[in-house]
C-alpha cells in the first residue's frame, strides 16, 4: 500500500501511476480516504477479510476511493454487544479454558444467530473502539474487566469529541449501550 496526500493523474485509469499500480498489484490510497476508512472502521465493522479485499482486488486510487465509498453506504448494524460480553465474562468466570470464539455462540439465543466470523468482526470492531477492555488472539477472545465497565469505555468513546461530527451518528447506532 502506498498513502499520498494525491497522486498525479489519480483520476485518469490510463495514467501512469495507476497502471503501474495495477502492474505491481500495489494498492494506492490517498491519505483522506485512509482516514475515513479508519473513522468507518469501527461502526461500520470492517474485519479483516473486507481488508483483504481490499488489497486484494483495488490498486488504483480510483478503486480505493470507490471500495471506501461502498463501506460507507453499508448499513450500520448493532451488534449483540451485551450478549456477546456477558457471555465472555461468564465463560472466563467459570471455566478454566480459554474463551473461544466459536464456545460464544453457544451461550445465547442472539449469539447463535450469529456466524463465527461475525462475531470475530464485531470483537475486533470493540478491540479498535476500546483497546485495553477486551482483547483478541487468534480465535480466544478475554475481557480485562467486567461488562459493565466495557459498556462505560465505549459511551464515553462515543460522546467523545475526537470522532467527527459526521460520523458520531455512526458511532452512536453501532455502540451506544443504554
Amino acid at each position: 500500500m502506498v498513502v499520498a496526500v494525491d497522486f498525479e493523474g489519480s483520476d485518469d485509469p490510463d495514467s501512469a501511476v495507476n497502471k503501474e499500480a495495477k502492474k505491481q498489484c500495489v494498492t494506492l490510497i490517498r491519505t483522506k480516504d485512509l482516514i475515513k476508512l479508519v473513522i468507518l472502521s469501527a461502526p461500520k465493522q470492517i474485519g479483516l477479510l473486507d481488508l483483504e479485499s481490499l488489497f486484494r482486488d483495488n490498486h488504483t486510487v480510483i478503486e480505493t476511493s470507490q471500495w471506501i465509498k461502498q463501506i460507507e453506504k453499508k448499513e450500520v448494524a448493532k451488534g449483540p454487544i451485551k450478549e456477546l460480553l456477558n457471555a465472555i465474562f461468564l465463560l472466563q468466570k467459570d471455566d478454566y479454558e480459554a474463551v473461544e470464539i466459536s464456545a460464544l455462540r453457544m451461550t445465547d439465543v442472539k449469539l447463535k444467530g450469529c456466524s463465527k466470523e461475525e462475531l470475530r468482526t464485531l470483537i475486533q470492531s470493540l478491540v479498535r473502539l476500546i483497546p485495553g477492555f477486551i482483547s483478541l488472539e487468534g480465535e480466544i477472545v478475554s475481557l480485562q474487566v467486567p461488562p459493565e465497565k466495557v459498556m462505560e469505555a465505549m459511551n464515553k468513546v462515543v460522546t467523545a469529541v475526537e470522532i467527527p461530527p459526521e460520523f458520531q451518528q455512526l458511532y452512536f447506532k453501532a455502540f451506544n449501550i443504554d
